[in-house]
């Protein structure tokens, strides 16, 4: 086995959190273009990964963390109006952590406390960056909705004064 040096499972790490953002993104965007599609006439095209995202959301429901009406607030505030967003963050975050955990567990040259307190501490951070990212989403959000609500109402005014 290849012991895992610091460098190593930062990437790791970064590469989870790279992945998570990307498929969030992804997820926004097509649910954008459904929903303009749906307002333009078309029929909205289902996306190629569709059964899986049904596994998914399925699995979803049944983790503890998809109970959880703040995670939907927060994911609300994010941009991701989704039914199946909530049970899609739990899943992916439930698989991050699990796969950093037995990443870090399995290529470990020497199974002992000090591995395991790694593994335990990344596996949590890798949880708790899902949610960091979360609310930073939904901050940058709030804050491009702020900058445009200044003009919209400005324009608004000059509408009604007309």
């Amino acid at each position: 086995m290849i012991p895992l040096s610091i460098p190593t499972l930062v990437a790791l790490l970064a590469a989870t959190t790279l992945g998570g953002v990307i498929g969030a993104d992804r997820m926004a965007k097509q649910a954008t273009l459904t929903r303009l599609r749906t307002m333009l006439g078309g029929l909205p095209q289902q996306p190629l990964s569709h059964d899986v995202i049904q596994f998914l959301e399925k699995l979803g429901a049944h983790l503890p963390g998809a109970a959880d009406e703040s995670l939907q607030t927060a994911l609300a505030r994010a941009g991701y109006f989704q039914p199946v967003a909530k049970q899609l963050f739990v899943v992916l975050r439930l698989a991050a952590t699990i796969a950093v955990f037995t990443g870090i567990w399995l290529d470990a040259s020497v199974s002992s406390a000090t591995t395991l307190l790694l593994a335990m501490f990344l596996a949590f951070f890798t949880s708790r960056l899902f949610v960091i990212l979360l609310k930073l989403k939904a901050e940058s959000r709030e804050r491009a909705l702020r900058r445009e609500l200044t003009p919209l109402v400005d324009f608004l005014l000059m509408v009604l004064n007309s």
